[in-house]
């Protein structure tokens, strides 16, 4: 299973993804939520917002003061096997955006073993430093505060909206470069950037 790498950066219809789970490592930790905002001609006309019930209770506590997600919130929640069918039905064969994305394709790598389709994927944050390269950081967090976006709430479908809304702002600021140029802005920020600059956090 493996998610290939998209062939541009401009899509004018995707589905944003996002996931909030117990913990940073697909391995040991699990999906708790799953949001993805799918987008037609630059604009949302559908969206996907379902709590996950993981095999491991309860939720971390630090986990629940960060998202709001508790225990018991996801005790009727389906289990990953049950919505994963849902979750690629519901992308098909769109351009899986998000913030940071390979976190939340790692997780989905780990966590559904079927219907796993190979849409392109396109990670935003890169494409953030680029736009923005004066802000000190760019986690998801500290750009929706300095450009006044959809309030970044660590709940999946809210971080789904914030990752549109300044995907759409990049667009604007790189219309009339190439992809090659983008890339090679992209590479230029990663060699020339101090250690620990452009926190890749959400």
């Amino acid at each position: 299973m493996y998610f290939p790498k998209s062939s541009g950066f401009f899509f004018d219809s995707y589905c944003v993804l996002d996931l909030e789970t117990t913990g940073l490592r697909p391995a040991s930790c699990e999906i708790i939520e799953i949001g993805i905002l799918k987008i037609r001609q630059g604009k949302p006309v559908a969206k996907m917002d379902v709590l996950i019930k993981p095999t491991k209770l309860p939720i971390p506590a630090f986990i629940t003061n960060l998202t709001g997600i508790s225990t018991e919130m996801v005790m009727e929640a389906p289990s990953i096997d049950e919505v994963s069918y849902w979750i690629y039905d519901f992308i098909q064969d769109d351009p899986i955006l998000g913030y940071n994305v390979l976190f939340d394709l790692g997780f989905l790598k780990e966590h559904t073993r079927t219907h796993l389709p190979e849409p392109p994927f396109l990670d935003v944050l890169p494409l953030a430093r680029i736009c923005y390269p004066e802000l000190p950081r760019h986690s998801l967090s500290h750009m929706t505060a300095h450009l006044h976006l959809y309030q970044n709430t660590h709940r999946a479908i809210d971080d789904c909206a914030a990752t549109y809304q300044l995907y759409e702002l990049c667009k604007k600021k790189l219309e009339g470069k190439s992809a090659s140029q983008i890339q090679h802005e992209i590479d230029q920020f990663r060699q020339n950037r101090r250690p620990g600059r452009g926190s890749s956090n959400k």
